[in-house]
Order: structure tokens, then C-alpha cells, then sequence
């Protein structure tokens, strides 16, 4: 059976087909469906305990919650409270639900869908909104939780994309559902699908007019309804799984894609018979690189360092042939890595065609304006992982150290995957005008999770035997993305 989110991402690509030029919107409801009420729940509780020294709900964990907040009293009660304990804690828990620190604070997405929603923000002319059936009362915190929520993913959600129930005590869930698909097509949007945790507000959305075009996803999680009576039209899951959402082909264009730890004839095989442009053959040159360095005041190079030698020859000269680039990470003084840019040189490779890695630590201010004079047009890139820290913290010291990288001739920068806060510091360094190579990826999810960054390029072995698509065969890994050169 198909998975959910590779429902959406079919009905999505139909739904484009079908209607090219809308502006097409996926609504998600919010409680329970983006956000984990029961981290709320649970520290409104453990609160309210700390505050009026009580007990009650010292032995409550995250897993004793399968309830929804409007199930609270119900379940007050199976504890054995009082009707008057009840009606206190009720009463204290709505005081508190839309405190600063509440919303702030107690809030916690499901694993993967602020990426959900993220993909389909990075797709043309279209857009993510809301469809809640929250008070319209609180619709500022409403959206500043949510758009704080998804500033590390850069998420926006704006103003008009935002719909609510104006009047709780006389709408019902499922209708303000409806009328938040009606406000949403009155602002010139068509509704692709909708996401919510409860399966009685999408069988109401079912029923209305001209909604075959909408896909209607239930995020089975806990909800108020009778599971007998959920309608076949709705699509069920749990997992917001970016592997089965996102398509090969689906890939941004403009993401420069580099095929690390090429340094077999297998792996060149691989590589070669991808679409991938660029090579890296780091692993290949660094047992040179060190044997030259030792060897080169006695006996120079020989034995099976020759040989190796022979075949980085080879492949420049492959590499030349077929119109590919190659990536190099020169971690060393610049006299241990001359004779590997000779042999560069010697293979007549375009400048454009070559892209140096080295750190700062390595490779000084000379080293970076030698290799920018002597190949015009290749990428000179600096990894920039040890500034993280300084980049969050004071901006303006990291902003001015890397204009001073650049002046040497570095035009790009470099961060692994593991660099702490990747997708705040990642974030500011592109905000800065600066291209920015994401590196360390070492599965399919955190390629995706990558992709979404929409980074200059990604470094990484691409070997994902279980990414599967409409538009690729099985067990192909890594053929169907679409680089650039």
C-alpha cells in the first residue's frame, strides 16, 4: 500500500499537471498535527503540582497522555480527583495554556514535519498554511509560535495563510475547517490537501462541494472520534518521512552535487554512471600526498605508490574526457601538494572544472591567493566549522573574518553536517551572501534533511539503496539526481 506521504507527493505532482499556473496551498491543521500537544499537557501539569505543592501528577509521563487537551476533565477525573479539584485544575490549566512561556516553552513539532512543510515552501508557486480550530482570539501567538517554531527550517507562515474558528462556542471544528478552506480559496489559492489529526473534521471536508481535488491526510495520532466510522477517502499515517515525500528528480537544480571517497575502479563506475558532475578524490591523493611527503628526499615514489600515482593520472585524464569536475580537500603545508597540482596542470583540466578544499590552518593567506591566481574559475573553498560558535554568538567578528577569507581568493565556505546548530549558522553565512558547501552526509535522511538548506552544493557517497521513487528504478542509487555543473 502506498505510504501517505508518497500519496502527497504523487497528488501533489497531479495536481501541478492539472493546474499549472494556481497557487496551490497544503493546509495543516496544528494541535496534534504539527505540534505534540502532550509535551503541553504535560508540563502545564507538572506546574501546576510545583505551584500549589501538590502531587497529583507526580508520577504522569509523556506516554500516560493519549488524550486531547478538550479531554482534560475526563481524565482528571479517572484519577480519581474531586469535582472541585477537577474545576481548579481546569480552570488554572486555561489560565496558563497561552502564557509566553507555555507557547514558547511546551511546544514540540512531530519529528519531520516542519521538513514537510519546508519542501513544499521551496516548491514554485506554492505555499503552506494553517487551518486551525483555535480561537481566533489568540492568532498572534498562534503565529509567532509557529513561525519560531519553524525559523530554523526558514519557515514562514504568513498573516493571510492563517485561518481560525471566530466563535468556538457556536462553530464546530469540522466546520471552521470548511470555512477555512473556502477563506483560503476566496484569497486566490487552490487547496491541494489538508492535513489534521482528527478523521471527523476531513469526512466534513469530504463532503463539501468541489473537493475531490483535495487530498485529505489523516495524521493518526490520538483523536475524538470513533475509529469505525473513519472514511476510506482519507489517507492515513504517522511518520512525516521526507524520503518517501521527496522524488529523485524533485531535487533543486541549482544544489552542486559532489560524489565523495571516489578512490576505486568500482566507485569511479558509480560515479561515471550517475548524473552527478563532481568527483572527490581526496581518499585517492591523501596516501600520496603522505608517501611523497616522506619519500620525496630519498627514494622518491615507488611500488604501489606509483602505481597509485599512475591511476590519479588516469582518472584526471577520465575526467577530462567526459567533461566532470573534481573536488580535492588539501589538508597540508602547499609543499606537500605541489606536485599534485603539477599533475593537475599536466592533465589540462579546465580551471572550472577543479575545486579545492583546505582549512585555514593548513593552507595560509598565500597558499589560498596562489591557488585563485593559478586556476581562474575553480571553486576555493574554506571549511568554516570552527566559527560556528562565533557566528551565533558575535556575528559581526565572524562576518568580518570570512570577508578577509574572501579577499584571499576563498568563494566558498564549508560546513559538516555535525557542526553544531547547522541550520541557524548555515542560515546566516547564505544571509551573508556567501556560498556554502554542506559536507559529512552520510544517509539519505540527512541528504534530504541537507537539500532543504538549498546549500550551493553537498558533499556525499550517495549510496542510498533504499530511496525509491515513481521516477527511478529500485536499487538505483544515486543515477536520477539532476547536478549541476
Amino acid at each position: 500500500m502506498k505510504s501517505w506521504m508518497r500519496a502527497l507527493a504523487d497528488h501533489y505532482l497531479q495536481t501541478r499537471e492539472k493546474y499549472p499556473r494556481d497557487r496551490l496551498v497544503i493546509l495543516f491543521d496544528i494541535d496534534g498535527t504539527i505540534l505534540d500537544t502532550r509535551y503541553t499537557v504535560l508540563k502545564l501539569l507538572k506546574s501546576y503540582d510545583r505551584e500549589h505543592g501538590c502531587t497529583y501528577f507526580e508520577n504522569l509521563h509523556l506516554t500516560d497522555i493519549t488524550f486531547n487537551e478538550e479531554d482534560l476533565a475526563a481524565e482528571l477525573r479517572l484519577l480519581e480527583l474531586s469535582e472541585q479539584q477537577v474545576g481548579h485544575v481546569c480552570q488554572w490549566y486555561e489560565a496558563h495554556r497561552w502564557t509566553s512561556w507555555a507557547v514558547f516553552e511546551g511546544n514540540k513539532p512531530y519529528p519531520g514535519v516542519l521538513e514537510v512543510m519546508r519542501w513544499f515552501q521551496l516548491q514554485p508557486n506554492t505555499d503552506v498554511g494553517l487551518n486551525s480550530n483555535r480561537s481566533e482570539s489568540i492568532r498572534r501567538q498562534t503565529l509567532e509560535t509557529l513561525n519560531r517554531l519553524g525559523r530554523e527550517f526558514r519557515i514562514h507562515i504568513r498573516d493571510e495563510l492563517l485561518v481560525m474558528n471566530p466563535d468556538r462556542s457556536q462553530i464546530s471544528s469540522g466546520q471552521s475547517k470548511i470555512n477555512g478552506i473556502r477563506t483560503i480559496t476566496a484569497r486566490g489559492y487552490r487547496v491541494f490537501a489538508m492535513v489534521d489529526n482528527e478523521p471527523g473534521n476531513l469526512d466534513m471536508i469530504a463532503g463539501m462541494d468541489n473537493s475531490d481535488d483535495i487530498l485529505l491526510l489523516h495524521a493518526n495520532r490520538f483523536f475524538n472520534y470513533d475509529r469505525k466510522r473513519i472514511s476510506d477517502k482519507l489517507v492515513n499515517g504517522k511518520v512525516y518521512d521526507l524520503t518517501e515525500l521527496i522524488h529523485r528528480r524533485s531535487i533543486p537544480k541549482h544544489i552542486q552535487f559532489v560524489w565523495q571517497s571516489i578512490n576505486n575502479g568500482a566507485g569511479m563506475n558509480r560515479f561515471l554512471d550517475s548524473n552527478v558532475h563532481w568527483a572527490d578524490f581526496t581518499e585517492l591523493v591523501q596516501p600520496l600526498i603522505t608517501h611523497h611527503r616522506e619519500t620525496v628526499t630519498t627514494h622518491g615514489v615507488s611500488g604501489k605508490f606509483a602505481n597509485l600515482e599512475r591511476l590519479f593520472g588516469e582518472y584526471l585524464k577520465l575526467m577530462k574526457h567526459r567533461d566532470r569536475g573534481i573536488r580535492l580537500c588539501l589538508d597540508y603545508k602547499f609543499r606537500d601538494i605541489e606536485f599534485i597540482l603539477d599533475r593537475i596542470v599536466e592533465a589540462g583540466l579546465d580551471s572550472k572544472r577543479l575545486w579545492f578544499s583546505a582549512g585555514i590552518d593548513h593552507l595560509d593567506e598565500d597558499g589560498f591567493r596562489f591557488l585563485a591566481d593559478a586556476f581562474p574559475g575553480a571553486v576555493i573553498e574554506c571549511p568554516v566549522d570552527f566559527l560556528a560558535q562565533v557566528i551565533m554568538t558575535t556575528p559581526q567578528t565572524a562576518e568580518h573574518l570570512l570577508d578577509m577569507y574572501s579577499g584571499w581568493g576563498v568563494n566558498r565556505f564549508a560546513l559538516s553536517w555535525r557542526t553544531s546548530n547547522i541550520k541557524r549558522v548555515s542560515d546566516v553565512i547564505e544571509t551573508w551572501g556567501f556560498d556554502l558547501t554542506i559536507y559529512d552526509i552520510r544517509n539519505l535522511e540527512t541528504f534530504l534533511q541537507a537539500v532543504l538548506l538549498t546549500p550551493r552544493a553537498i558533499v556525499s557517497n550517495f549510496n542510498f539503496p533504499s530511496w525509491k521513487s515513481i521516477n527511478q528504478p529500485a536499487g538505483d542509487a544515486g543515477v536520477g539526481l539532476q547536478s549541476v555543473n
